[in-house]
């Protein structure tokens, strides 16, 4: 093998070291070049391959139309869906006494006049009055529109007691239950004068489920 003029044999090896002597410099930016030319298809070909992957994902959902039918429908108004009845209610008075009939409402005509079993009663053995006779009632600070069962559930006592007697002169609603525990609330709608000798009262009630 021949010599080159360094003593060296002729061959890559010592090309190869010759020139990293002589050219480092040259030597380092060509491979920098090379690195930053492999580094750029690489991500080149990532790129490609999410593009690819968006479009087929488009494509899907594009192609998927949605079957709105099957979606659930709005849930309705808690409140109004259940309300059983809501009416008004109309109990006689009798003069110094309470009176022998009173409003049936967990049947199915509300309102019904019944001697026995009632919910509702006018007494007038000194003011005009309404009796719950279930023996559970509470005062509410809201109007009818603005109650649900469970806002009257959590005020009335768990326990029955004595039929409490409400006056007809308290502008109030009021929770109550019935005989057979269905929640309602009512609301005196007669508008009395001390000096008025009624002969009924008028009651605005709502009956829930």
């Amino acid at each position: 093998m021949a010599n080159t003029p360094d003593g060296e044999p002729d061959g890559q090896p010592g090309a190869l070291r010759r020139a990293w002597r002589d050219h480092p410099a040259t030597i380092i930016a060509a491979l920098i070049t090379l690195a930053g030319a492999l580094m750029a298809a690489v991500v080149q070909s990532v790129n490609a391959d999410n593009s690819q992957e968006k479009q087929t994902d488009d494509s899907v959902h594009s192609e998927t139309p949605v079957d709105r039918s099957s979606l659930p429908a709005p849930a309705p108004d808690q409140r109004d869906s259940a309300t059983r009845w809501r009416g008004p209610v109309t109990l006689p008075l009798s003069l110094n006494v309470t009176s022998d009939v009173g409003a049936e409402l967990d049947g199915k005509s509300p309102g019904k006049l019944v001697g026995v079993d009632d919910d509702l009663r006018g007494d007038y053995s000194t003011t005009p009055a309404v009796i719950v006779m279930s023996g559970r009632a509470a005062e509410t600070g809201k109007d009818l529109d603005d109650l649900d069962p469970a806002t009257c559930e959590d005020k009335l006592p768990a326990l029955p007691g004595d039929p409490p007697t409400i006056s007809a002169y308290r502008e109030g609603t009021y929770c109550f239950a019935t005989s057979s525990g269905e929640i309602g609330a009512f609301r005196v709608t007669s508008h009395l004068a001390i000096s008025d000798i009624p002969s009924s009262l008028a009651v605005q009630v709502v009956l829930w489920e």
